[in-house]
């Protein structure tokens, strides 16, 4: 998987208050919560849209996720989406807590594997609660099929499902315990003008020191879609997390952890296990602030293309595709169907900044009509990649 970020837009600040950031309307700030041998992330989002992945460590029973929690989301206490990344006690901590505090919760995503865990029991019991006395939205993969490559809008920033199941596919043949539970996990992309970052829970990949061929699990599926649900990510929040935090004395050039050099593409690197570096408990600002006269990101950065809605959607037999460019450069258009098949290339020349149409006729290269169902559109420029979905009905 290929990292790319642009240094400037991501700062680590060891500061004991989110107020401290004071957050923008128009940026983005994710919070990685140091809850030791566990996972706790709090996005803000555009708007004051909210998201939790993951809620903290069973053995202090999630009240290190909490503080940060109440801290940082607003006096309504609603969390517009949870995700549970899968159902191991260490990702659960502070879910039965978030119900009996009276936070509201508009939509949650489970695994929903079955486990024998009192925090797994609390947890079940508290969602089934929310939905009942809530109205949440309980998306239950293991009662409910949701399709890879759905996406959330939250104003301008999109949350699109990466990976994520009930339980491991039977086609992995992983045979170790800790690997089965982890396997599902539910990966999820948050994108905002045109930078990343990829939250992976648990996910299970090759083996440390394995060759690149040597794919398994969740990862060799992440990259097989990849074509139809971009990967590619400035930030990657890999599992479970230590306490210290990366350091720059040279603007981002370089970032060291007790004095090592630690290579730019594991920004959020804290602490090393099996050979790889995992993340860090810390506050980070995303994105640059966007100035409100220009609608541009300061510095330039954040210039990634934008897919807009195709239209109509769902479509039969054609369909108008709108994106806009920051700059010209190269454009790439493709459409993908739900295996992840080139269908079509729509485009592929140089384009002036702005917005541009193309249409889709419905036909792959071979001027050959498809049938119907779910096909993926793939815009990919050198400043970065976006997606979308498009429903073909007849």
């Amino acid at each position: 998987m290929k990292t790319r970020f642009l240094l400037s837009l991501f700062l680590l600040i060891a500061v004991s208050s989110w107020a401290a950031l004071i957050p923008e309307d128009d940026d983005v700030y994710v919070r990685v919560v140091d809850v030791g041998q566990g996972l706790c992330c709090i996005a803000k989002m555009p708007g004051d849209y909210f998201m939790v992945y993951d809620a903290g460590n069973y053995k202090d029973k999630g009240r290190t996720a909490m503080e940060a929690i109440r801290e940082l989301i607003n006096e309504d206490k609603v969390i517009d989406l949870l995700v549970l990344s899968h159902t191991d006690s260490d990702h659960l901590g502070a879910v039965d807590s978030l119900y009996q505090q009276d936070f509201i919760i508009e939509r949650v995503i489970r695994s929903g594997m079955q486990r024998t865990s009192g925090t797994w029991d609390r947890t079940n019991t508290a969602i089934d609660s929310m939905a009942a006395n809530q109205g949440t939205l309980d998306i239950n993969l293991s009662e409910t099929e949701f399709p890879v490559g759905a996406t959330y809008r939250f104003g301008e920033a999109t949350v699109t499902m990466v990976c994520g199941f009930a339980g491991p596919l039977d086609e992995w043949e992983l045979t170790d315990h800790a690997e089965q539970n982890n396997a599902g996990s539910i990966v999820i992309r948050l994108q905002y003008r045109g930078q990343s970052i990829l939250f992976c829970g648990d996910a299970v990949g090759r083996h440390s020191g394995g060759d690149s061929d040597q794919l398994i699990a969740s990862e060799l599926f992440m990259v097989t879609m990849s074509p139809v649900i971009p990967i590619d990510s400035d930030v990657v929040i890999a599992p479970h997390h230590g306490g210290r935090i990366l350091l720059s004395h040279d603007a981002g050039e370089t970032w060291t952890l007790d004095g090592v050099t630690v290579p730019s593409n594991t920004l959020l690197a804290a602490s090393v296990k099996d050979g790889a570096w995992f993340c860090a408990g810390a506050y980070g600002r995303i994105f640059e602030r966007v100035d409100p006269a220009s609608g541009v990101p300061e510095s330039m950065l954040g210039i990634g293309p934008r897919l807009l809605p195709n239209r109509p959607n769902p479509f039969n037999p054609s369909t108008q595709i709108e994106f806009e460019l920051a700059r010209p450069g190269h454009v790439k258009l493709e459409i993908f169907d739900a295996r992840a098949q080139l269908v079509q290339v729509l485009l592929s020349d140089s384009r002036i900044a702005g917005r541009h149409t193309v249409n889709w006729n419905g036909r792959n290269g071979s001027g050959q009509n498809v049938p119907s169902g779910l096909y993926f559109c793939l815009i990919t420029t050198n400043d970065g990649t976006d997606s979308r979905k498009l429903n073909l009905v007849k």
